[in-house]
């Protein structure tokens, strides 16, 4: 994450490259997107009403979206002055505050489960995720992790019930593999996704091996 001296970001750089002029490349697009952003900036300063906001609106496009919330005055000015949203900045910080609820939430959700390693208690830590995940406005990353949670909630079950008959074992492992599927399915290409997807296809080979050497 590349910032300014106020601490705000202008560019964000995923992974890494081969060659370190790669690398240069990319800083120096990002660069000339911080100058081209206080270009805007320094212009709006002289503007006021539906002028300004445009202006404000060219200096965050200049930017990556993922950038963008990181300035709210600026968001909430642009808001103000273009209160028909025609910049289409109205759900740039709503998005965000609505991600940072919903996941302080399950954060706050995930607390409550601490010490739990009765199955009893594990299933209806169950059931409070799969009631979380009913909440049809949750941001897709949200979503993404109250799957992966479940999953994590089915494994320890899994893990505390050794006891307990074949057939409910195999029956929490699918419910496990499941949940992380259905997180994969939510954002295919994130981290996350990638990294479920190692764990689902290990568990269903070893399931496949073992059912193999029954046969």
């Amino acid at each position: 994450v590349l910032m300014d001296t106020a601490g705000f970001p202008f560019s964000i750089i995923n992974g890494t490259r081969p060659k370190p002029e790669a690398y240069i490349e990319l800083i120096d697009a990002a660069l000339k997107a911080k100058a081209a952003r206080d270009a805007a900036f320094e212009k709006a300063g002289s503007l006021t009403g539906m002028a300004r906001a445009k202006v404000l609106a060219e200096a965050l496009n200049a930017i990556p979206k993922p950038c963008r919330d990181k300035y709210p005055r600026i968001v909430k000015e642009i808001n103000f002055l273009d209160p028909e949203n025609t910049l289409g900045y109205r759900e740039v910080l709503g998005k965000s505050e609505l991600y940072i609820k919903q996941m302080e939430a399950l954060q706050a959700l995930v607390e409550t489960f601490v010490g739990h390693f009765n199955p009893e208690l594990i299933r209806a830590d169950i059931q409070k995720v799969q009631a979380f995940l009913s909440d049809q406005t949750l941001d897709p990353e949200v979503r993404q992790m109250a799957y992966r949670t479940l999953g994590d909630t089915y494994a320890l079950l899994f893990s505390v019930s050794r006891k307990a008959p074949k057939e409910t074992r195999d029956e929490m492992l699918a419910l496990m593999l499941k949940a992380y599927e259905d997180a994969i399915a939510v954002l295919p290409d994130s981290a996350l996704a990638k990294k479920l997807q190692v764990t689902v296809d290990i568990n269903k080979q070893r399931m496949a091996e073992e059912k193999e050497t029954k046969k």
